[in-house]
């Protein structure tokens, strides 16, 4: 049986920035966490392995004939690993601040569209979470006749 070590160098080749890539969608999808709290978490890390999954069979299909090999999830995990190292790092970072930012405006909004009963729950804890303290109505002992 002949070994074919070009196509062996290609599928390593291209494992790497697979996982690359793949760090990048994971940072991605992060941002449709936001205003979904654990719900968005299950289904962004759902999407997130069913995107690997495909990735890395399309990668054995198009440089293996489809034969599994075990170092190229070594080497994309080996990329992802590096991209959250690195890149991702950077990326949490901004990502971070704009969600401090942000989170507190989503959850604002998807209260008044809904109509939640709770808002005043949700918008008290987007403000603990993120350090934003609102400012508290006085209330007269007046009320108004509409």
């Amino acid at each position: 049986m002949e070994v074919d070590y070009r196509g062996q160098l290609l599928l390593a080749l291209y494992s790497f920035p697979t996982g690359l890539l793949l760090g990048a969608v994971y940072d991605i999808l992060r941002l449709f966490r936001l205003p979904f709290g654990k719900i968005g978490v299950f289904i962004t890390d759902i999407l997130q392995t069913f995107l690997c999954f495909i990735s890395v069979q399309i990668l054995l299909y198009n440089c293996w004939n489809g034969k599994i090999r075990v170092y190229p999830f070594f080497i994309c995990f080996i990329g992802f690993v590096l991209y959250r190292a690195t890149l991702g790092r950077l990326f949490t970072a901004v990502f971070i601040k704009l969600s401090s930012y942000i989170k507190p405006r989503i959850l604002y909004r998807i209260a008044m569209v809904r109509g939640y009963i709770y808002k005043k729950r949700l918008l008290h804890k987007a403000a603990h979470g993120f350090g934003i303290k609102l400012p508290r109505r006085k209330r007269s002992g007046k009320k108004n006749k509409t």
